[in-house]
């Protein structure tokens, strides 16, 4: 079973990305979707080198000119994400738009898993998944109608 540190750790960060969304979306109402998502991103951007910094790992930046160009895809993945998420929490809400997001999340990890894409080890589909995947969907329609 998983350690449960890591796992408080994620569950800690997902409570706040709850208050990320509708914090964005009104940053989005008073400057737009792109704008909103430009200024959160460059926000992140600061932080985190920042923190690159301060804990001494900017020698490791020299790492980043071996990565394969599809290995960045994740930036661009976040920026539709983000952007998205601007555009629908005003509609949906912070929970309908962060159930769609977790399901839509667990969706493309079961294919991601199930076809050990990325180096992951191989994870079988089995009924205990497939049970889970049905509930977080049946959970996710409630949320949104």
């Amino acid at each position: 079973k998983a350690d449960l540190l890591p796992v408080a750790a994620v569950f800690a960060a997902g409570l706040l990305v709850g208050f990320q969304h509708p914090l964005n979306g009104l940053l989005s109402d008073s400057s737009g979707e792109l704008v909103a998502g430009f200024s959160n991103f460059v926000v992140g951007t600061l932080l985190l080198l920042f923190l690159v910094v301060v804990t001494g790992r900017a020698s490791k930046l020299a790492g980043l000119s071996g990565a394969h160009a599809w290995q960045f895809l994740g930036g661009l993945i976040g920026v539709i994400s983000v952007v998205v998420a601007l555009s629908a929490v005003s509609v949906v809400g912070a929970a309908g738009l962060t159930a769609a997001l977790v399901t839509g999340q667990l969706l493309g990890s079961i294919l991601i898993d199930r076809a050990g894409a990325f180096g992951l080890p191989v994870v079988l589909l089995t009924a205990r998944r497939l049970i889970g995947v049905v509930l977080l969907l049946a959970g996710t329609l409630m949320c949104v109608y």
